[in-house]
Protein backbone atom coordinates (compact mmCIF):
# COMPACT_ATOMS: atom_id res chain seq x y z
CA UNK A 1 0.00 0.00 0.00
CA UNK A 2 2.86 2.39 0.80
CA UNK A 3 4.36 1.91 -2.67
CA UNK A 4 1.02 2.82 -4.24
CA UNK A 5 0.62 6.04 -2.26
CA UNK A 6 4.23 7.20 -1.96
CA UNK A 7 6.75 7.02 -4.84
CA UNK A 8 9.72 4.93 -3.76
CA UNK A 9 12.22 7.78 -4.16
CA UNK A 10 10.32 9.83 -1.54
CA UNK A 11 9.66 7.17 1.08
CA UNK A 12 12.59 8.29 3.26
CA UNK A 13 11.90 12.03 2.91
CA UNK A 14 11.57 13.98 6.15
CA UNK A 15 10.97 17.42 4.65
CA UNK A 16 12.78 20.60 5.72
CA UNK A 17 11.84 21.44 9.33
CA UNK A 18 12.00 24.71 11.18
CA UNK A 19 15.62 24.71 12.34
CA UNK A 20 14.75 26.37 15.66
CA UNK A 21 11.56 26.85 17.66
CA UNK A 22 11.45 30.56 16.82
CA UNK A 23 12.69 30.39 13.21
CA UNK A 24 10.60 31.25 10.17
CA UNK A 25 11.94 29.21 7.26
CA UNK A 26 8.55 27.89 6.12
CA UNK A 27 9.15 29.68 2.80
CA UNK A 28 12.39 27.75 2.27
CA UNK A 29 10.80 24.44 3.23
CA UNK A 30 7.97 25.00 0.74
CA UNK A 31 10.44 25.70 -2.09
CA UNK A 32 12.41 22.54 -1.38
CA UNK A 33 9.19 20.54 -1.43
CA UNK A 34 8.09 21.84 -4.82
CA UNK A 35 11.37 22.03 -6.74
CA UNK A 36 13.60 19.31 -5.30
CA UNK A 37 11.26 16.31 -5.06
CA UNK A 38 10.94 15.36 -8.75
CA UNK A 39 13.73 13.77 -10.79
CA UNK A 40 12.67 15.54 -14.00
CA UNK A 41 12.80 18.97 -12.33
CA UNK A 42 16.18 18.23 -10.76
CA UNK A 43 17.41 17.12 -14.19
CA UNK A 44 16.35 20.46 -15.65
CA UNK A 45 17.99 22.38 -12.81
CA UNK A 46 21.22 20.43 -13.32
CA UNK A 47 21.73 22.35 -16.56
CA UNK A 48 22.00 25.63 -14.63
CA UNK A 49 23.04 24.95 -11.05
CA UNK A 50 26.62 24.38 -9.93
CA UNK A 51 27.16 20.76 -8.92
CA UNK A 52 27.64 21.51 -5.21
CA UNK A 53 24.32 23.37 -5.04
CA UNK A 54 22.53 20.64 -6.97
CA UNK A 55 23.80 17.99 -4.57
CA UNK A 56 22.45 19.96 -1.60
CA UNK A 57 19.12 20.39 -3.38
CA UNK A 58 18.88 16.63 -3.92
CA UNK A 59 19.55 15.97 -0.22
CA UNK A 60 17.54 18.84 1.29
CA UNK A 61 14.34 16.84 1.81
CA UNK A 62 16.20 13.97 3.44
CA UNK A 63 18.93 15.62 5.50
CA UNK A 64 18.59 18.68 7.71
CA UNK A 65 22.30 19.56 7.50
CA UNK A 66 22.15 19.64 3.70
CA UNK A 67 19.13 21.94 3.84
CA UNK A 68 20.95 24.29 6.21
CA UNK A 69 24.05 24.34 3.99
CA UNK A 70 21.87 25.12 0.97
CA UNK A 71 20.19 28.01 2.78
CA UNK A 72 23.59 29.37 3.82
CA UNK A 73 24.89 29.08 0.26
CA UNK A 74 21.95 31.00 -1.13
CA UNK A 75 22.56 33.84 1.30
CA UNK A 76 26.36 34.10 1.21
CA UNK A 77 26.89 33.41 -2.49
CA UNK A 78 23.70 34.80 -4.07
CA UNK A 79 22.11 37.21 -1.53
CA UNK A 80 18.92 35.15 -1.70
CA UNK A 81 16.69 34.28 1.25
CA UNK A 82 17.14 34.96 4.94
CA UNK A 83 20.20 36.72 6.34
CA UNK A 84 21.49 33.70 8.23
CA UNK A 85 23.59 35.90 10.53
CA UNK A 86 20.50 37.54 12.04
CA UNK A 87 18.46 36.05 14.93
CA UNK A 88 16.05 33.31 13.77
CA UNK A 89 12.97 35.37 14.65
CA UNK A 90 14.02 37.68 11.79
CA UNK A 91 13.54 34.85 9.28
CA UNK A 92 10.70 35.03 6.78
CA UNK A 93 10.52 35.66 3.05
CA UNK A 94 8.16 34.96 0.15
CA UNK A 95 9.22 31.61 -1.24
CA UNK A 96 8.73 32.06 -4.95
CA UNK A 97 10.00 35.64 -4.92
CA UNK A 98 13.30 34.37 -3.55
CA UNK A 99 13.36 31.53 -6.07
CA UNK A 100 12.76 34.06 -8.85
CA UNK A 101 15.90 35.94 -7.82
CA UNK A 102 17.85 32.68 -7.73
CA UNK A 103 16.56 31.80 -11.21
CA UNK A 104 17.67 35.21 -12.48
CA UNK A 105 21.18 34.74 -11.09
CA UNK A 106 21.51 31.19 -12.45
CA UNK A 107 19.88 32.06 -15.81
CA UNK A 108 17.08 29.52 -15.32
CA UNK A 109 14.32 30.38 -17.86
CA UNK A 110 11.16 31.66 -16.21
CA UNK A 111 7.89 33.35 -17.15
CA UNK A 112 5.81 35.11 -14.48
CA UNK A 113 2.25 36.39 -14.54
CA UNK A 114 0.03 37.95 -11.89
CA UNK A 115 -3.73 38.25 -11.77
CA UNK A 116 -4.62 41.94 -11.94
CA UNK A 117 -8.23 43.08 -12.32
CA UNK A 118 -9.27 39.60 -13.43
CA UNK A 119 -6.60 39.44 -16.14
CA UNK A 120 -3.26 37.66 -16.20
CA UNK A 121 -0.58 40.30 -16.68
CA UNK A 122 3.14 39.69 -17.33
CA UNK A 123 5.31 40.59 -14.35
CA UNK A 124 8.44 42.70 -14.73
CA UNK A 125 11.70 41.01 -15.68
CA UNK A 126 13.94 42.89 -13.25
CA UNK A 127 14.23 41.78 -9.62
CA UNK A 128 16.53 42.73 -6.75
CA UNK A 129 18.49 40.46 -4.47
CA UNK A 130 18.55 40.97 -0.70
CA UNK A 131 21.48 43.38 -1.01
CA UNK A 132 19.71 45.59 -3.52
CA UNK A 133 21.47 44.44 -6.70
CA UNK A 134 19.22 44.32 -9.76
CA UNK A 135 19.22 41.16 -11.87
CA UNK A 136 17.24 40.29 -14.99
CA UNK A 137 15.00 37.24 -15.22
CA UNK A 138 15.91 35.10 -18.21
CA UNK A 139 12.97 34.55 -20.56
CA UNK A 140 12.74 31.27 -22.50
CA UNK A 141 13.74 31.19 -26.14
CA UNK A 142 11.88 29.04 -28.64
CA UNK A 143 11.12 25.60 -27.19
CA UNK A 144 13.51 26.02 -24.25
CA UNK A 145 12.21 24.19 -21.18
CA UNK A 146 11.13 26.65 -18.51
CA UNK A 147 9.05 27.34 -15.43
CA UNK A 148 5.92 29.46 -15.61
CA UNK A 149 4.17 30.87 -12.55
CA UNK A 150 0.79 32.49 -12.03
CA UNK A 151 0.54 34.65 -8.92
CA UNK A 152 -2.82 35.15 -7.23
CA UNK A 153 -3.22 37.42 -4.19
CA UNK A 154 -6.35 36.43 -2.24
CA UNK A 155 -7.69 34.66 -5.33
CA UNK A 156 -10.99 32.83 -5.62
CA UNK A 157 -9.87 29.31 -6.50
CA UNK A 158 -12.99 27.48 -5.37
CA UNK A 159 -14.93 28.14 -8.57
CA UNK A 160 -13.47 31.09 -10.49
CA UNK A 161 -9.78 30.23 -10.90
CA UNK A 162 -9.28 26.50 -10.27
CA UNK A 163 -5.84 25.03 -10.79
CA UNK A 164 -5.72 23.19 -14.12
CA UNK A 165 -3.42 20.22 -14.60
CA UNK A 166 -2.59 21.15 -18.20
CA UNK A 167 -2.83 24.52 -19.90
CA UNK A 168 -1.80 26.31 -23.08
CA UNK A 169 -0.70 29.92 -22.63
CA UNK A 170 0.61 32.12 -25.44
CA UNK A 171 1.24 29.03 -27.57
CA UNK A 172 3.23 27.20 -24.88
CA UNK A 173 2.03 23.93 -23.35
CA UNK A 174 2.41 23.42 -19.62
CA UNK A 175 1.90 20.72 -17.03
CA UNK A 176 1.09 21.64 -13.44
CA UNK A 177 4.04 21.21 -11.07
CA UNK A 178 3.03 22.58 -7.68
CA UNK A 179 2.14 25.53 -5.47
CA UNK A 180 3.79 27.67 -2.84
CA UNK A 181 1.01 29.07 -0.70
CA UNK A 182 1.19 31.75 1.97
CA UNK A 183 -1.56 32.71 4.41
CA UNK A 184 -1.48 36.23 5.86
CA UNK A 185 -3.79 35.35 8.72
CA UNK A 186 -1.15 33.20 10.40
CA UNK A 187 1.95 34.26 8.46
CA UNK A 188 2.68 30.73 7.29
CA UNK A 189 3.71 29.18 3.95
CA UNK A 190 3.47 25.62 2.71
CA UNK A 191 4.29 23.89 -0.55
CA UNK A 192 2.68 21.04 -2.40
CA UNK A 193 3.72 19.26 -5.56
CA UNK A 194 2.52 16.61 -7.99
CA UNK A 195 5.05 13.80 -8.17
CA UNK A 196 5.18 11.17 -10.93
CA UNK A 197 1.59 12.05 -11.96
CA UNK A 198 -1.29 14.25 -10.83
CA UNK A 199 -2.56 11.29 -8.80
CA UNK A 200 0.37 11.59 -6.39
CA UNK A 201 0.56 14.80 -4.36
CA UNK A 202 3.06 15.66 -1.63
CA UNK A 203 2.70 18.56 0.81
CA UNK A 204 5.53 20.08 2.84
CA UNK A 205 5.13 22.15 6.01
CA UNK A 206 8.14 23.21 8.09
CA UNK A 207 6.09 23.36 11.29
CA UNK A 208 4.90 19.78 10.87
CA UNK A 209 8.37 18.56 10.00
CA UNK A 210 9.74 20.22 13.16
CA UNK A 211 7.49 17.89 15.16
CA UNK A 212 8.53 14.82 13.17
CA UNK A 213 5.46 14.75 10.90
CA UNK A 214 5.41 14.62 7.15
CA UNK A 215 5.71 15.16 4.31
CA UNK A 216 2.03 14.46 3.69
CA UNK A 217 1.08 12.27 0.73
CA UNK A 218 -2.27 12.01 -1.04
CA UNK A 219 -3.11 9.43 -3.71
CA UNK A 220 -6.10 10.03 -6.00
CA UNK A 221 -7.12 6.46 -6.76
CA UNK A 222 -9.79 5.59 -9.32
CA UNK A 223 -11.06 7.01 -12.64
CA UNK A 224 -13.58 9.36 -11.01
CA UNK A 225 -10.78 11.69 -9.87
CA UNK A 226 -9.79 12.58 -13.41
CA UNK A 227 -12.61 15.13 -13.52
CA UNK A 228 -12.94 15.74 -9.76
CA UNK A 229 -9.29 16.24 -8.88
CA UNK A 230 -9.62 19.91 -8.00
CA UNK A 231 -12.69 19.22 -5.87
CA UNK A 232 -10.61 16.75 -3.87
CA UNK A 233 -7.84 19.31 -3.40
CA UNK A 234 -10.26 21.49 -1.44
CA UNK A 235 -9.97 19.26 1.62
CA UNK A 236 -6.58 17.71 0.91
CA UNK A 237 -4.52 20.23 2.87
CA UNK A 238 -4.65 20.84 6.55
CA UNK A 239 -5.68 23.53 8.99
CA UNK A 240 -3.10 25.16 11.24
CA UNK A 241 -3.95 26.26 14.77
CA UNK A 242 -2.10 29.32 16.02
CA UNK A 243 -2.26 32.35 18.29
CA UNK A 244 -2.73 32.53 22.08
CA UNK A 245 -3.74 29.11 23.33
CA UNK A 246 -3.82 27.95 19.70
CA UNK A 247 -7.47 28.93 19.48
CA UNK A 248 -7.33 30.49 16.01
CA UNK A 249 -7.60 28.56 12.76
CA UNK A 250 -5.63 29.10 9.56
CA UNK A 251 -7.19 27.41 6.55
CA UNK A 252 -4.44 26.35 4.14
CA UNK A 253 -6.79 24.89 1.52
CA UNK A 254 -5.76 26.07 -1.97
CA UNK A 255 -9.42 26.85 -2.72
CA UNK A 256 -8.95 29.89 -0.43
CA UNK A 257 -12.47 30.01 0.88
CA UNK A 258 -13.60 32.53 3.48
CA UNK A 259 -11.93 32.38 6.88
CA UNK A 260 -15.27 32.23 8.67
CA UNK A 261 -15.87 28.72 7.36
CA UNK A 262 -13.71 27.77 10.34
CA UNK A 263 -14.35 30.68 12.71
CA UNK A 264 -18.10 31.28 12.30
CA UNK A 265 -18.94 29.39 15.46
CA UNK A 266 -17.47 32.42 17.26
CA UNK A 267 -19.56 34.85 15.26
CA UNK A 268 -16.80 35.97 12.87
CA UNK A 269 -17.84 38.19 9.99
CA UNK A 270 -17.60 36.85 6.45
CA UNK A 271 -14.26 37.96 4.98
CA UNK A 272 -12.27 36.71 1.97
CA UNK A 273 -9.67 34.00 2.43
CA UNK A 274 -6.10 35.18 2.93
CA UNK A 275 -4.18 32.57 0.95
CA UNK A 276 -1.93 33.86 -1.82
CA UNK A 277 -0.86 31.24 -4.32
CA UNK A 278 2.08 31.02 -6.69
CA UNK A 279 0.93 28.31 -9.10
CA UNK A 280 3.92 26.77 -10.84
CA UNK A 281 3.93 25.00 -14.19
CA UNK A 282 6.63 23.27 -16.21
CA UNK A 283 6.72 23.55 -19.99
CA UNK A 284 6.29 20.36 -22.03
Amino acid sequence: MLDKCVPIEMQDATGVPQFLKNSGICWFSSLCCVFFSRPDVLSMLSEYMPSNMLQLCRRSLFDRDSAQKLRNMWWYDYAVGDDVDLPPEMDGRNGFSEFTTLCAKLKIPLLRYSMEENKLQPMGNTVKDRKGKSVTVKLPKGCEKHFMVMRFIDGNHHKKNPILRRIILNGNRYRFLGVTSGNRKCGHQIGWVTLDSWRHVMAGDADLHKDGIGPLFVHFDGPEWKNKWWDGCREMLHVAKFGPGRKDFCNLSPHNEADDLLDSYRGAASIPGKNSLDIIYLSV
